[in-house]
C-alpha cells in the first residue's frame, strides 16, 4: 500500500476506467489518464495504491479534500475505491480504508466521507466492518448543470 503519484499514472488510469465501467460510466483509459494527470498536478485529490509485490495493480482509493462550514473542519470525501474482481475478498478494500484514514489523522483531518450506490452490498460490508456508519440524518443529491 503506498501513496500514489505521477509515477503511477499507468497503473491508476487503468483501475480507474475499470471502476468507471464498473459504475456505468463509458470512454478510454486515455481520458482516465488525462484525468487523474490533472488531479495529481493540481494537487486536487489524494491517490493511494494496492499493489502486489510484483507490482500488479489490486486496487486503488481516491479521496478530494473538502470542508465542513457548520464543524469548521477539513473533511476528506473518498470518492473512487475499486479492488481488482481476482482480488476482493482478500483485505484490499480494508487496507485501502485504513490507508486513508491514517492519512486523513496526518493531516488533521476531522470526518472521512463516502457514498456508494444503494445495491453495491459487498463494499457496504467492507465499509461498515471497517467501523463507517451510514447516515440516516442526510440525503445525497445530485443537480446535472449541463
Amino acid at each position: 500500500m503506498r501513496n500514489a503519484d505521477e509515477n503511477d499514472l499507468e497503473i491508476l488510469s487503468c483501475l480507474l476506467h475499470k471502476y468507471r465501467i464498473f459504475h456505468g460510466g463509458k470512454g478510454q483509459v486515455e481520458d482516465a489518464r488525462r484525468f487523474l494527470l490533472e488531479r495529481i498536478r493540481n494537487n486536487q485529490s489524494y491517490l493511494f495504491l494496492a499493489v502486489d509485490s510484483e507490482e500488479r495493480a489490486l486496487g486503488y482509493a481516491q479521496v478530494y479534500p473538502s470542508y465542513s462550514s457548520v464543524s469548521l473542519v477539513q473533511v476528506f470525501v473518498l470518492n473512487d475505491m475499486f479492488v481488482e474482481s481476482n482480488s476482493r475478498g482478500l483485505g484490499v478494500g480494508s487496507a485501502l480504508l485504513v490507508a486513508v484514514e491514517n492519512y486523513a489523522k496526518k493531516c488533521g483531518v476531522s470526518k472521512l466521507r463516502l457514498s456508494t450506490t444503494v445495491d453495491n452490498h459487498s463494499a457496504q460490508r467492507v465499509y461498515e466492518k471497517n467501523g463507517w456508519k451510514r447516515s440516516d440524518e442526510y440525503y445525497f443529491y445530485e443537480y446535472d448543470v449541463q
